[in-house]
């Protein structure tokens, strides 16, 4: 059985990070390869790589929103038995180039967001209802993801799934803590972790905000590149906290740069999922999160939640934890326990069966 990957790139991300984890486990049972749209050089690319992984990319002129990229896709879609689709625009393509060219690949997809920019209006609506037609499942990341599909296509039957993401929990457990010393930070510092993109659905800024809130030895570390990077340096710098942030970029060390942290923060404005949240769980760190659909299903406890955009009561979260040792121990002990319902072995196990029943049923038709 021949599976193809296709996501827009490797850019640091959720979706991208699933990738990174899940492939080389799914390699050690199926033939899996992967096509990006943009082939930018990035940390998970080299990781993939190192994996073993092949990598195609199409690189098309006009980047990956340009339809061209339907016409590049079209020995792909001839050449494997299973097309596995992250993301838009890649979703559109593929769906497309699949309706011109046929082929006899089957096409499956994931969802990883409960809202985006198409849920707003009556016409994309309307096309995502055709575009999503010919995926054979619906992969929904968590509970609150498959009732937003289900709302937005107008659906609700067997290809609409839930494969809840998974990590390497125990690399995340084990991992050896960085050195403080190379962020410029004290052992007695405390230090607040999130690792994000930084797009319009994060909301690093409420944590920025936040640390007016709490002492000066309380430092917000940040993992991730995207556009509102510069947006955020910019806040901390008006906000009298730049000697208190540290903007790492993207980074391949992330299980242990948790294993350093104190605690963990994703401020989301909406989340699918919130991987981050579990890696942060999965290395025995309390995670706060906003209440939002997905990230509250994930950490499945409301002391860990914070009111969406709230940075008083954020920071108030997190000072609350850190002042008290038994509550941050207990918390600590949930939160791997909790981490530990997510274990990437689980996810990849239901993934290649889903993949194997296509190919039963397409053999015995």
């Amino acid at each position: 059985m021949k599976i193809l990957h296709v996501i827009n790139s490797l850019l640091i991300g959720g979706a991208e990070k699933l990738l990174v984890d899940e492939l080389p486990m799914m390699a050690q049972q199926e033939h899996i390869e992967l096509l990006v749209l943009d082939g930018t050089n990035s940390p998970f690319m080299g990781e993939l790589r190192k994996q073993g992984i092949t990598i195609h990319a199409i690189n098309a002129w006009g980047g990956i929103y340009n339809p061209i990229n339907i016409f590049y896709l079209k020995k792909y879609i001839k050449q494997f038995d299973i097309i596995h689709v992250h993301l838009f625009p890649s979703q559109y393509w593929v769906s497309i180039a699949k309706f011109l060219f046929r082929g006899g690949a089957q096409l499956v997809t994931t969802e990883h967001s409960t809202s985006n920019k198409r849920f707003n209006h009556t016409w994309t609506t309307w096309i995502d209802r055709c575009i999503y037609k010919p995926y054979q499942y619906i992969f929904c990341i968590s509970d609150g993801v498959k009732k937003a599909m289900e709302t937005h296509l107008h659906r609700q039957d067997e290809a609409l799934v839930v494969v809840p993401n998974g990590i390497d929990t125990e690399l995340y457990a084990t991992a050896k803590p960085i050195s403080r010393d190379l962020l410029h930070l004290s052992g007695k510092d405390i230090f607040i972790l999130q690792v994000a993109r930084f797009g319009e659905q994060k909301d690093q800024d409420c944590l920025i905000r936040a640390l007016t809130y709490l002492p000066d030895d309380y430092f917000a570390v940040f993992v991730g590149d995207g556009d509102r990077l510069q947006v955020c340096k910019n806040l901390a710098k008006q906000l009298n906290v730049s000697d208190r942030c540290r903007f790492l970029g993207s980074r391949t060390d992330i299980p242990h740069l948790w294993r350093s942290a104190d605690i963990g923060v994703l401020s989301s404005h909406w989340e699918g999922f919130g991987l981050s949240a579990v890696e942060c769980m999965a290395a025995s760190k309390p995670i706060i999160v906003s209440d939002v659909e997905g990230l509250r299903d994930v950490v499945g406890n409301r002391e860990l939640c914070f009111p969406q955009g709230d940075e008083k009561a954020l920071a108030k979260k997190i000072q609350t934890i850190m002042d008290d040792p038994n509550a941050y121990k207990s918390l600590s002990d949930y939160c791997l326990k909790q981490a530990k319902k997510f274990d990437m072995n689980t996810t990849v196990h239901q993934y290649l069966n889903y993949y194997r029943s296509l190919i039963r049923m397409e053999t015995h038709d």
